[in-house]
């Protein structure tokens, strides 16, 4: 993911990580879980509050939460999800925060191609402000494999429009064309 936004960005935007944990949550699955497998308001809480000993959050800025799936019956996973200042500010030892929250599960990848990094990579573009391309469904409008907030397997690179959103393309860098007003046809 690292090497992915340095490429997207240009080399204007970097992230570091620190693993901690592994951490447990003192209630049963269903308390931070949907049935759809995206988490409830209080997962990040829990997992904000369960690690707070062991992290300075004064220095990061996303808490990625990755978890063990339960093998059931039934078979209960995490969908992986995004956000930012939904449900904050957080409690931590540090003060309340407002953090951006990811929820992964450890077994991403196993059942189809999509590799964690590239579905991280996807939902850290959310807290990064970009919001889902693949809805609503418009046949031969959707940008699917062409744009990372669509789909991030196979890996694309985000759109220039995002880019430019981002801070990561330069105004001078794009050139408009207003065809309603030009006189002649473009040949460039």
């Amino acid at each position: 993911s690292r090497a992915f936004y340095r490429e997207v960005s240009y080399n204007n935007f970097d992230i570091s990580a620190q693993v901690f944990g592994p951490v447990q949550l003192p209630g049963a699955w269903d308390d931070y879980f949907n049935a759809d497998g995206t988490p409830k308001g209080g997962f990040f809480q829990a997992c904000f509050t369960a690690g707070d000993s062991a992290i300075n959050l004064n220095n990061f800025d996303t808490l990625l939460c990755v978890s063990q799936s339960v093998a059931g019956p039934p078979m209960k996973s995490a969908w992986p999800y995004a956000s930012i200042s939904n449900w904050g500010p957080y409690t931590t030892a540090e003060g309340d925060k407002n953090y951006g929250v990811i929820s992964m599960p450890n077994q991403w990848g196993t059942t189809s191609d999509r590799e964690i990094f590239e579905t991280f990579s996807h939902e850290l573009g959310h807290n990064l402000g970009l919001g889902d391309q693949y809805t609503p469904g418009v046949p031969g409008r959707n940008l699917g494999g062409w744009e990372m907030m669509h789909a991030d397997d196979p890996f694309p690179h985000f759109s220039i429009a995002h880019r430019m959103m981002l801070g990561w393309v330069q105004g001078g860098w794009v050139e408009p064309f207003n065809f309603q007003s030009m006189a002649a046809p473009v040949d460039q």
